[in-house]
């Protein structure tokens, strides 16, 4: 009878062993993260693989169980292995490629209960991205530190970006860290290539631009498309090396080879600009198109501009706006600032103050200094019912206080005014100089006003004749008041 028992028992262990090794596992796909500033959010990747160094972990742990511990642990994980498999069967990943995602869920979510990683990073995946379930962000942060906790490289990737940018956790880039060098040491090109990037930034870990080059090339030997565009940003910026432009021009051209979105888009800038490639708007234009194939928003508004420009293109404002709007609702901060000019400046529409303020105010939200600018501009000039020069002072203060040089000026003017602050010309003057050191010109020109007529500073109207030379010298087009008696009109 115990032998009859025995029997069924490993007949039914060895029928399971073999309908699991009849369902391949899916290969994951890369995630992208790849922007010059920082991080692009991250998506999951369905059909992650087992990591590396899984089964040799489990067994570790249950070593001092004898064989059989260990044995007995591992039949447990079967039935949750093929469940796994069964319910990413159901999600297409594999023949006979059908697609039944709520069916996909109820057979993950029992071999993630069961303790199946793969499985828990999968219900991660799912809640973050609303598939199959209702979208709930602390489920698939939950399921995705199970699947961490159970060694897990691909979750622990996710989970990292998940405390990078404090997506239902508390951020903690330290935290995010420690989790990628936990990918990192079982191989995973993600794990290195997002390392690379703290080390570059300095958050997390001591910056340290060496370490962050090594991170991206050992990145890229394992495979990484993502690191190739960092890599490029390191030469065309010069973290840690002489800035070499067709170096970065040579990475970005490799990533766009192996479709990288923004590797497309950062080379169709190169083509652009001429910058280490001989400029080529139409070939611009044709990466900015295949990125936005993607779903690449940012490529989306060079596109806006490409069209609004009539370079590599024809010119078509209807197309450029259509584009730039699609570029916004995909969450494009700079699309939304080109909005807010299209409208307030009347690029191939009728002025409109009420939507130029909307783009503005969104981008604005969103942090972007130039959007704060030009609502101060706006405000300034006419504002959405008549000149509001309080509201523009707001708005240029804030951009100001975030290192916009343009607004600086601009700030410094409405206190030389007396126009929505109190009149002070020192505090105009000492804006003018702030504005000055970031490059702007017209803070040059305004310091020189100042020297000439002796306010705010001591009268000295060879110091302005100075200051009006460098101004033109460096190329500025703008207006001299009384330039031909002050003898700079040659």
């Amino acid at each position: 009878m115990c032998r009859l028992i025995s029997s069924k028992i490993l007949l039914f262990v060895f029928l399971v062993l073999m309908i699991a090794s009849f369902c391949p596992t899916a290969k994951a796909e890369e995630t992208n993260i790849t922007i010059s500033d920082g991080f692009e959010k991250s998506t999951f990747s369905m059909g992650a693989p087992l990591p590396v160094g899984a089964v040799e972990r489990v067994r570790e742990a249950t070593s001092d169980r004898g064989w059989f511990g260990q044995t007995w642990d591992q039949a447990r994980l079967l039935p949750a292995r093929l469940f796994r498999k069964i319910g990413l069967l159901f999600w297409g990943k594999n023949p006979p490629k059908v697609h039944y995602p709520k069916v996909s869920i109820w057979f993950l979510n029992i071999a993630a209960e069961w303790g199946d990683d793969v499985a828990q990073a999968e219900l991660g995946f799912a809640y973050d991205q609303g598939l199959g379930v209702k979208k709930d962000s602390v489920k698939a942060l939950e399921w995705s530190r199970k699947a961490s906790d159970s060694g897990n490289a691909e979750a622990s990737i996710n989970l990292g970006i998940a405390y990078w940018f404090g997506n239902a956790v508390e951020q903690n880039d330290a935290e995010a860290v420690r989790l990628w060098k936990v990918a990192a040491d079982q191989g995973y090109h993600n794990a290195l290539n997002s390392l690379g990037l703290a080390y570059r930034l300095g958050r997390g870990v001591e910056q340290d631009y060496e370490k962050s080059i090594k991170l991206f090339e050992q990145a890229i030997e394992k495979g990484s498309v993502s690191a190739l565009v960092n890599l490029g940003q390191v030469y065309r910026f010069g973290f840690g090396v002489p800035v070499d432009v067709a170096k970065a021009t040579e990475w970005w051209k490799k990533a766009a080879e192996a479709g990288v979105a923004e590797g497309q888009k950062n080379l169709g800038v190169a083509y652009w600009l001429g910058e280490g490639i001989e400029q080529d708007d139409a070939e611009a234009v044709r990466l900015w198109r295949a990125a936005a194939d993607q779903g690449f928003h940012n490529a989306l508004n060079n596109l806006g501009l490409a069209y609004r420009l009539g370079r590599g293109v024809e010119q078509d404002d209807e197309k450029s706006i259509k584009t730039f709007e699609q570029a916004a609702d995909k969450g494009d901060v700079g699309a939304m600032v080109n909005l807010g000019q299209v409208y307030s400046f009347g690029y191939g529409v009728k002025p409109d103050a009420v939507a130029a303020v909307k783009w503005y105010r969104k981008a604005a939200e969103k942090g972007d200094v130039d959007a704060m600018h030009g609502l101060g501009d706006l405000y300034w000039l006419k504002g959405v019912t008549k000149k509001d020069p309080v509201e523009a002072v707001k708005w240029w203060s804030q951009a100001a206080e975030a290192g916009h040089a343009g607004s600086m000026n601009s700030l410094g003017v409405a206190y030389w005014l007396g126009d929505g602050v109190d009149q002070s010309y020192t505090k105009a003057v000492g804006l003018y100089r702030q504005a000055i050191e970031k490059g702007n010109l017209q803070a040059l020109v305004n310091l020189g006003n100042a020297y000439w007529f002796g306010r705010g500073v001591k009268q000295d109207t060879q110091e302005a004749s100075r200051l009006w030379k460098l101004a033109k010298d460096q190329g500025y087009e703008g207006p001299f008041e009384g330039l031909k008696e002050k003898g700079l009109d040659d």
